[in-house]
């Protein structure tokens, strides 16, 4: 999205200023910077260090930020709000996500399982050129942004057997604990 949304602000939107279209892009990062940070802290101040309900809470937030920013209509401080919330939703889950590949395997396969989730990172951006501005021409910027969508929904459906398997986990280490303490 950080790639293509001063075109997308300037075809869709009307900003014809390129210093307020390229604004947007350093309150995209400055924003995501943020979501980095607080999303790291929510996990271990209210979930116990579990890294996947964060997750999907920032990728429902992200989906719905999305949309806002296709359908709704509002000024340049909206749009610029959006584009923030855009951010902070997208870089949240991609740290917690970088640190959830290394503790879900033992730490001397952490390394190998970092840069497994770097090579489908790097296709991902690979995909942000030229193959997702193809698809704006073909398909405007509707189906631009419902791919976006869509791939949320499969980043959903592919992390949901983690987190269930990670659930019961936590739910089986409670048990045990409960069990040995006689609670």
């Amino acid at each position: 999205m950080f790639v293509w949304m001063p075109t997308y602000l300037l075809e869709v939107k009307g900003y014809e200023d390129p210093m307020l279209r390229n604004l947007t892009q350093s309150i995209y990062e400055f924003v995501g910077l943020g979501g980095m940070l607080l999303s790291g802290f929510i996990t271990d101040k209210f979930f116990s260090g579990k890294r996947l309900p964060v997750v999907f809470v920032f990728i429902a937030l992200l989906i719905s930020a999305v949309l806002s920013l296709l359908f709704v209509k509002g000024g340049w401080y909206y749009d610029f709000i959006l584009i923030g919330i855009i951010g902070f939703f997208i870089y949240g889950p991609q740290v917690l996500l970088s640190m959830s590949s290394a503790e879900f395997v033992d730490k001397r396969a952490a390394g190998t399982a970092n840069g497994f989730l770097g090579i489908f990172s790097g296709l991902g951006t690979s995909c942000a050129g030229a193959p997702l501005g193809a698809l704006a021409d073909a398909y405007g910027w509707n189906g631009f942004f419902m791919v976006i969508v869509a791939s949320c929904f499969i980043i959903i459906a592919l992390l949901t057997p983690l987190m269930l398997a990670s659930m019961r986990d936590i739910t089986s280490k409670s048990v045990a604990t409960a069990s040995a303490t006689g609670g």
